[in-house]
């Protein structure tokens, strides 16, 4: 063979070398072949429930987990307490359950180093009693300046005792700016692309999700030093403002139904309460400024493909969240379509 090589014709040589290029090529397609990131969403409701409608959308979208809120953690007489835990009602659960976990913010302000083990146990405790098998779990906390140290802490501290992998949500200002809010020492991290502008601001358009705000955030950020997740909302609200103050949020809003009201439409998402009177199981006084905000298809896919054009790259989509109110607004088709555009 190796006296073949050596007295191999040029015609020969040519003839191998546009075979490597066509393995080369082949190879090359191989690699690029495009797959779709794969599609989740959070169930936020404290009774674990899914309907039929949602069954389908989880089916159809391929679904083979859930972001569960286990429970919330509050500050009560100084104590750190669970409140919102959940109840699964002895469901059977087909999916993978990541359990997820919102503490408040200001917990970390004076840090109780066993909060960790007291969070495991009781997780612990909860998928035992309903035989779930754990392998991830979520921490929801909008750190700042005066708590990052005491909440990065606590992450290392339960990284510790727990087999599990660990993630943690991430905020937009804290993905542009990782010198500043420090980068929480977990496994992974999911950005949190909803909630995006000042809820408390009569004047803002939608607080939901911004292209615009989106923008000004990832456009020129360079790449997150940790594999990242994205969320994404499928929701809307209504916000209720009084003598130019939030007053209210009222989810599950049925907005069909405003025209039956006492509304003066002030533009096509805002609406002035005329008169005193209860609506959506809401108390109206007159003057008060209802605000719909949606997050619809148009901006969904906007902000899916600014994020493609952004330097981050994300495995998963986890919409927020999964509920029937919700479901109607959008086509079946969407989340794959987002999901298609993110990967």
């Amino acid at each position: 063979m190796k006296s073949f090589r050596s007295v191999m014709s040029s015609r020969a040589f040519k003839l191998c070398s546009i075979f490597s290029l066509l393995a080369l090529s082949m190879s090359s397609c191989k690699e690029e072949v495009h797959q779709q990131a794969e599609i989740s969403f959070y169930h936020w409701k404290q009774d674990f429930s899914l309907d039929s409608n949602e069954l389908a959308i989880l089916s159809d979208n391929k679904v083979n987990e859930l972001y569960v809120r286990f429970f919330d953690v509050t500050l009560e007489d100084g104590n750190c307490v669970p409140i919102s835990v959940i109840d699964f009602n002895k469901a059977t659960i087909p999916y993978d359950v990541i359990p997820c976990i919102y503490i408040e913010n200001r917990i970390f302000e004076g840090y109780n180093s066993d909060l960790d083990n007291k969070i495991f146990e009781l997780v612990s405790e909860i998928a035992e009693l309903n035989n779930l098998t754990i392998s991830e779990i979520q921490f929801d906390c909008d750190w700042t300046s005066s708590t990052d140290s005491n909440y990065f802490q606590f992450l290392k501290n339960f990284q510790e005792i727990s087999p599990w992998i660990v993630s943690a949500t991430l905020r937009l200002h804290q993905l542009k700016y990782p010198e500043m809010t420090g980068i929480p020492p977990v496994d992974k991290a999911v950005l949190m692309c909803y909630n995006m502008d000042d809820i408390y601001d009569l004047e803002t358009t939608n607080s939901i999700i911004s292209n615009n705000t989106l923008l000004s955030y990832v456009s020129k950020t360079p790449v997150y030093p940790l594999e990242l997740d994205l969320a994404l909302p499928a929701y809307h609200w209504g916000l209720v403002y009084r003598l130019d103050d939030l007053a209210l949020i009222v989810n599950d809003i049925e907005t069909d139904s405003i025209p039956n009201y006492p509304f003066t439409m002030l533009s096509s998402t805002k609406y002035q309460a005329d008169s005193n009177f209860y609506f959506n199981q809401t108390y109206f006084n007159r003057g008060d400024i209802l605000r719909i905000e949606y997050s619809n298809k148009e901006v969904l896919l906007e902000c899916a493909h600014t994020l493609k054009r952004s330097k981050q790259s994300f495995k998963k989509v986890i919409f927020y969240h999964i509920n029937s109110q919700y479901l109607p607004s959008y086509e079946e088709s969407l989340f794959k379509e987002i999901a298609d555009i993110i990967h």
